[in-house]
C-alpha cells in the first residue's frame, strides 16, 4: 500500500484555539473570529459536563459504525480514554483503551526525537549534510541537511515504493538517490516519507544500533511508552487493532501479519510511519514533551518551533515532525495525524494551554476525517452541538472508492 500525504494541514486549518467551523474544508478565512472572541467569555466546562458530552457523541457514533479509541486532556489532567466499536469485527473483539493501532505518520515524531537525543549527545548536528553520512550521495542531494529533511524542505520526492515491500538499505539509497529532485534544497516545503526513513537510516549509521532498539532505549521507554514500536512488542499479549477497508466493507487486517509475510518493517515505512501505540501511550508522550522528560527544555524547543511556513496562510508552519499553529486563542498548537487510508491517528495537543485530544481508529470514513474537529468544538464551546459520523451505506462505500478521504 501506498499512503496519501497526511493532511496534518488541514487539521491546523481547522483549529483557531477556541473555534472550528463544520466544513471539514476549512481554512483560517473561514473562521468567525467574532464567535471565537466571544467563546473565549464562555463559562468554564466542568469535567462532569464534557465527559457526558463526549459520552453521548462516541455512543452515538459508535451505533453508526465507528471503531477506536477517542482521548482527551484538558488543562493538564486526563479525563476521558475510552474505547468504541471493535478491534476485531470478525471475531467480535471489541476495542478497550489498550487496543494498538497502527498510528502511521505519527511515527515521525518518535524519528525527529531520536535525531535530537543524538544531537544532545554530540554525534551529529542538525546542520550536517547527508554526504556525512553517505558516501554515495549524489550532488544534487549531498548538500541536503538533516533540518532539512526534518522540515519537509529538502526537496526529495514524497515515496520509492510500497510501504510492505521489503528491501536492503542499500537498495533503498539506490532508488532514492537515482530520483530527481522536486524542489531545490530549501527552498519549499513538500511532505515526503523518504526524508524521515532517511533520518531513521542516520540514527542507525551514527548510534551503532538498530532504529527500533535506539528509539526505545533513548526515547520511549524513558517516556513510558511501553506499548508502542514496530517488532519489539510481542503481540501474542495484545489486542491488536484489525483494519477495515470502508470503501468495500471488507478486512484487511494489521501490520504485524503484513512484517511477518515481508520479514520484516520495509524502509519504504520504517522511521515515517507505521509504529503501533495507544492513545495512552500517546498521552504519556505529549506529557512527556511538556515536562521535557526526554529530550533538554532547549532541546522541547527547538522540536517544536514554527521553523518553515508551510503554504501561503504565515500562521501554519512546519516543526521537526509537528505542524504548528501559532496564532491560537489557546497558545501554541502542535498537531500531527496519520493515516494509510484504513488506519487513522490524530494528535492534536495545546502545548502553551496543557491540553490534548487523541483518537485512533481502525475504520478510516468520511466521518472519522472530521471527528477532530467535533471533539474540539466540546471542548471550547460548551453550547455546541456536534455532528455525528453518518452510518454507512451501500452508496456511500461506493463513493469512496472514487474520492472520499
Amino acid at each position: 500500500m501506498i499512503r496519501a500525504a497526511e493532511n496534518w494541514a488541514m487539521v491546523l486549518a481547522v483549529v483557531t484555539g477556541s473555534v472550528l467551523l463544520g466544513a471539514s474544508n476549512a481554512t483560517y478565512a473561514d473562521m468567525d473570529e467574532t464567535r471565537a472572541t466571544e467563546t473565549e467569555k464562555s463559562p468554564q466546562q466542568s469535567e462532569e459536563q464534557l465527559v457526558a458530552r463526549y459520552d453521548s457523541l462516541m455512543k452515538k457514533n459508535e451505533e453508526n459504525g465507528f471503531s477506536g479509541v477517542v482521548l482527551v486532556e484538558e488543562r493538564g489532567k486526563l479525563i476521558y480514554n475510552k474505547a468504541f466499536g471493535y478491534a476485531d469485527k470478525i471475531k467480535e473483539i471489541k476495542n478497550t483503551p489498550e487496543t494498538l493501532f497502527d498510528i502511521g505518520s505519527i511515527t515521525k515524531q518518535f524519528t525527529a526525537a531520536a535525531i535530537l537525543k543524538l544531537m544532545e549527545n554530540g554525534e551529529l548536528s542538525v546542520n550536517d549534510p547527508l554526504s556525512k553520512f553517505f558516501d554515495g550521495a549524489p550532488a544534487d542531494k549531498k548538500d541536503i541537511t538533516l533540518h532539512q529533511l526534518l522540515t519537509h524542505t529538502s526537496g526529495i520526492s514524497a515515496y520509492t515504493g510500497d510501504d510492505y515491500e521489503y528491501l536492503s538499505s542499500d537498495d533503498f539509497l539506490k532508488q532514492v538517490f537515482k530520483r530527481k529532485l522536486k524542489a531545490k534544497p530549501g527552498k519549499k516545503h513538500i511532505y515526503a516519507n523518504v526524508g524521515y526513513s532517511l533520518l531513521a537510516m542516520i540514527v542507525e549509521r551514527v548510534s551503532g544500533q538498530s532504529y527500533e532498539t535506539f528509539l526505545y532505549e533513548n526515547i520511549l521507554h524513558p517516556a513510558g511508552l511501553e506499548n508502542t514500536g514496530y517488532l519489539r512488542l510481542d503481540y501474542s499479549q495484545y489486542v491488536v487493532a484489525q483494519g477495515r477497508n470502508y470503501r468495500n466493507n471488507k478486512p484487511w487486517g494489521s501490520n504485524v501479519e503484513r512484517w511477518a509475510e515481508a520479514g520484516g518493517v520495509s524502509w519504504h515505512l520504517k522511521g515515517n510511519g507505521g509504529i503501533l501505540s495507544t492513545t495512552l501511550d500517546m498521552y504519556k508522550w505529549h506529557r512527556a514533551i511538556q515536562t521535557a522528560k526526554v529530550l533538554k527544555p532547549e532541546t522541547v524547543e527547538l522540536y517544536q518551533a514554527p521553523h518553515v511556513v508551510t503554504g501561503v496562510n504565515p500562521k501554519r508552519h512546519y516543526a521537526y515532525g509537528w505542524g504548528i499553529l501559532t496564532s491560537s486563542k489557546r497558545g501554541k498548537v502542535a498537531t500531527h495525524d496519520g493515516s494509510n487510508g484504513i488506519f487513522s491517528a490524530y494528535v492534536l495537543r495545546y502545548v502553551d494551554a496543557n491540553g490534548a485530544v487523541i483518537y485512533m481508529t481502525n475504520e478510516t470514513s468520511p466521518g472519522t476525517s472530521k471527528l477532530l474537529q467535533e471533539l474540539v468544538n466540546i471542548l471550547r464551546l460548551p453550547d455546541y452541538e456536534p455532528q455525528i459520523i453518518q452510518k454507512p451505506t451501500p452508496s456511500s462505500r461506493l463513493k469512496c472508492r472514487i474520492n472520499c478521504f
